[in-house]
């Protein structure tokens, strides 16, 4: 790889580490973990543990920085659905994979480089 693309990974990095939304899901739940309504986890992210999404709660999005869904849920179309196994609610809905949050609003997210 070239220092300039080096250079530009780097860059794209920092900004992208600077997002709001990044800096809150490194933020983590700290010695309130125990505290997590549907469990917790360790952000894929930033290496912390972090509160699990729950039925109807926004997930997904760059290197899951949205949310992880608790268990029992799976993140579709940016979503938790499913029935929580550790309070028993559930959440549906159907949503075609190409009107995820992330493709509906591509332009609010940086696209990333790939080798070719």
């Amino acid at each position: 790889m070239s220092s300039q693309s080096t250079y530009v990974l780097m860059l794209l990095s920092f900004i992208f580490l600077q997002r709001e939304d990044v800096r809150q899901a490194c933020d983590g739940c700290g010695y309130d973990c125990d505290k997590c309504k549907y469990g917790y986890t360790i952000s894929a992210l930033c290496g912390v543990p972090v509160c699990k999404r729950g039925p109807g709660e926004i997930c997904g999005g760059p290197s899951e920085s949205w949310g992880v869904c608790g268990d029992g849920l799976i993140c579709s179309c940016n979503k938790c659905i499913g029935c929580s196994v550790e309070e028993l609610e559930c959440y549906s809905h159907t949503c075609p994979p190409h009107l995820s949050l992330e493709t509906r609003h591509s332009d609010a997210y940086y696209r990333f480089p790939t080798a070719k």
